[in-house]
């Protein structure tokens, strides 16, 4: 079976055969993971409520905006 495959049935599954196949599949992979890159951590802390304007806390934000 190739990925393909593995994504289609995937596809198919319910929501508890879903979490079930991610148990499984995280059980099987604890030490083929990827190293988590410094900078993504400090990413995901840093948004970890979405992206909010520093100065007026304000979720509605364009980059570089006013």
């Amino acid at each position: 079976m190739d990925l393909k495959e593995l994504k289609k049935l995937a596809d198919t599954l319910d929501d508890n055969g879903k979490r079930e196949l991610i148990y499984f599949l995280q059980s099987r992979t604890k030490g083929v993971a990827l190293p988590v890159r410094a900078i993504d951590e400090i990413q995901e802390q840093k948004h970890k409520y979405g992206l909010i304007c520093p100065h007026c806390k304000n979720d509605s934000v364009v980059r570089f905006g006013k």
